[in-house]
């Protein structure tokens, strides 16, 4: 038997199926074969074929409805599958590209080629859903996306990147140019096992010469940060945070005011610019503010600044009465002043002399409230950790009275820091707990105590105005006995002028009577000698 080569065989092979594709298009008097190259189908002796005309190919009987005028090149049959679809492959067999229903896909026996989609012109490369272009990669490289980007796994980005639209990350994102953001829209990383949560993360160390890394955004400028994230710390206005969070601008940039010498006659206390252009006009519109917060700020720690300002406006109150000073005195004086120190020595060691807020709760209830925070009310080191199922841990302590099933409790940890758990088991001398992290693999557990919603807290304002009330109180009374002490050194003086007037009186009555003693003791001495020549006579 005669053997071919490879080649030869391929060509055999390419040879009959072109044979084939003739029979059953002379079958169907679709087209005629003739010798000429001008002919609608015309084979050369090397078998290069040339077809003329649209061709149309039916692998499997068509159903429902075609065009009555095929396209250029129109083929139908069962391609669903790769195994039924159209290839094109490479003599060798190992490189080629494939079409299914709705699919690109290579083919060939290689498993290592790539899909190309090449532009050879200065054109782009577009693509497009209901007849509008959505993507588009233009001849620099440049890719443009008119839509929304939704990506599921990882997004890696060697260059710059810029988005217009939204970005939604299902797994990762990393970038190693600069990003762009274009529209207020957001990153969003989605069905994460613990809750969804983006991180960002700069993987550089101070040991690699990044000891000034960390984060920056800027705003549209792009030269002032807007907020700056190196070390822990979080600066907003500031590239060199000192703090764990650190405010470094206010409104009116104050080091430009001192950099400039600008001496302007102006204030900074107020929302806004604040220039004073006469002495009654006043403009204290914060200028100087650096936080605005529409609710509450709550710290464990002390605020600390150089002054302070409430709003006070009377277009804000109603029902204004004034205070009654005498009531507010008696007040004043049940609130009992005392001498303490915190229970948490580590975080304030300090004496205080202050007020307890359940006494000024009894005498003076609007000047307490109620808050939340963490009692001390433990305040030990945890002896024991044991590992449960169900994200479950025992801890081992002997302070268990002040506790109970459903409490939040505040665990401090090294290394997972300030850690809150739900008590679900109170034992003597240990406690279960449902925690999200493992306690087990905490080096130190310290527990702290109960996170309490019923805290109350004092409102030194309204005691720093009952005492204004009260002391405004003292001075009226004070006021009072000051007439009552001039009305009584007037009363005085006059009683001392008349008593000036008596013993002037008096000394000269003692006159009158020392110059009628003087006058008398001449008359006594010559009354006597009367009568004693009286009597003598009388005894003659």
């Amino acid at each position: 038997m005669k053997t071919f080569s490879k080649t030869q065989d391929i060509l055999l092979k390419n040879l009959l199926f072109k044979l084939t594709v003739l029979i059953l298009l002379l079958g169907n008097g679709i087209v005629k074969a003739q010798s000429a190259a001008d002919s609608s189908l015309y084979i050369d002796k090397s078998g290069n074929t040339w077809l003329k005309g649209r061709f149309n190919l039916m692998a499997t009987p068509r159903t429902k409805v075609h065009p009555t005028s095929p396209f250029a090149m129109y083929v139908t049959g069962d391609i669903t599958a790769r195994d039924k679809s159209i290839q094109f492959r490479e003599s060798s067999g190992d490189q080629g590209i494939g079409f299914t229903m709705n699919a690109i896909y290579t083919a060939g026996s290689s498993t290592s080629q790539d899909l190309n989609l090449e532009v050879t012109g200065e054109g782009s490369l577009i693509f497009k859903t209901m007849d509008k272009p959505q993507m588009i990669l233009d001849k620099n490289g440049k890719l443009n996306i008119s839509n929304d980007l939704y990506i599921e796994k990882v997004l890696t980005a060697n260059g710059d990147t810029k988005v217009n639209g939204e970005l939604q990350i299902y797994k990762s994102l990393k970038l190693a140019g600069k990003v762009h953001w274009d529209d207020y829209r957001s990153i969003n990383i989605i069905n994460q096992p613990n809750g969804s949560y983006m991180e960002f993360k700069n993987t550089m160390t101070s040991g690699t010469g990044n000891a000034n890394g960390g984060f920056r955004f800027t705003d549209f400028s792009g030269t002032d940060p807007t907020l700056r994230i190196r070390n822990n710390f979080v600066g907003i206005g500031t590239d060199d945070p000192q703090f764990p969070l650190h405010v470094g601008k206010s409104q009116n940039r104050d080091a430009d005011r001192y950099t400039k010498n600008d001496q302007s006659n102006s204030i900074s206390l107020g929302y806004g610019p604040a220039i004073i252009r006469s002495p009654d006009d006043f403009g204290r519109l914060f200028s100087s503010c650096s936080i605005f917060s529409s609710g509450d700020i709550v710290t464990k720690n002390a605020f600390i600044s150089t002054s302070s300002s409430l709003y006070s406006d009377v277009r804000l109150k109603k029902n204004l009465k004034l205070s009654s000073s005498v009531q507010d005195l008696e007040k004043l004086k049940q609130i009992e002043i005392v001498n303490y120190k915190m229970i948490d020595t580590i975080a304030d060691d300090k004496a205080y002399k202050k007020v307890i807020a359940q006494q000024v709760q009894k005498v003076y209830p609007i000047a307490t409230n109620v808050s939340f925070g963490t009692l001390p009310n433990v305040f030990e080191t945890a002896s024991a950790i044991t590992a449960q199922k169900d994200s479950l841990y025992t801890i081992t302590i002997t302070k268990t009275q002040n506790l109970k099933v459903g409490d939040q409790v505040e665990l401090k940890c090294n290394p997972a820091k300030d850690v809150n758990v739900e008590v679900v088991v109170v034992n003597k001398n240990s406690i279960t707990v449902k925690s999200a992290i493992p306690l087990n693999k905490q080096q130190v557990v310290f527990v702290y105590g109960t996170v309490a919603k019923d805290v109350l807290t004092v409102d030194y304002d309204a005691i720093a105005m009952l005492n204004v009330s009260a002391t405004q109180e003292l001075a009226r009374i004070i006021e009072q006995q000051q007439k009552m002490i001039l009305q009584l050194n007037k009363q005085n003086a006059e009683m001392k002028n008349e008593n000036t007037k008596l013993r002037d009186e008096q000394a000269a009555t003692k006159v009158t009577l020392d110059q009628i003693l003087a006058r008398l003791t001449p008359l006594e001495e010559s009354k006597a000698k009367t009568t004693l020549t009286i009597a003598n006579t009388a005894q003659k």
